[in-house]
């Protein structure tokens, strides 16, 4: 599927050209000897049982074809709710700016669903998001 989807589009503007990867030979590869980092949770973030339990499980199958895994340890140095706001935040004025760019050319693409999105991302003046 990603050998499909991989690569820009005409019509998303958040696309990137293709990398030239063949996804499908790469899933044939070994990882002997990689190193993989990972951690459960960032430091901040909650994670559910179930969710953590398969993370494990898929840490196990790195290990039992060569890798060799560390669990990290990451310091954002913030709140989970701080960092979801600022994402909130940073990524708002982007789509913004881009719904408006692309309604401008002609094409509304929030059309009737306007006033169901969220207040963030559409309050926001032209004037805001040049």
């Amino acid at each position: 599927m990603l050998n499909v989807m991989a690569g820009e589009h005409p019509r998303d503007p958040f696309s990137l050209p293709g990398s030239g990867t063949d996804f499908v030979a790469e899933t044939r590869r070994s990882i002997e000897g990689f190193r993989i980092a990972y951690s459960p949770s960032f430091g901040v973030f909650p994670v559910e049982e179930e969710v953590g339990a398969i993370v494990r499980e898929a840490v196990g199958a790195f290990e039992s074809t060569g890798a060799r895994v560390e669990e990290a340890s990451v310091g954002f140095g913030h709140s989970q709710s701080e960092l979801s706001e600022l994402w909130e935040r940073e990524v708002s004025v982007k789509y913004a700016a881009t719904l408006e760019n692309i309604r401008r050319g002609g094409m509304d693409l929030l059309g009737e669903h306007r006033g169901i999105s969220r207040p963030n991302t559409l309050n926001l003046r032209s004037a805001d998001v040049r």
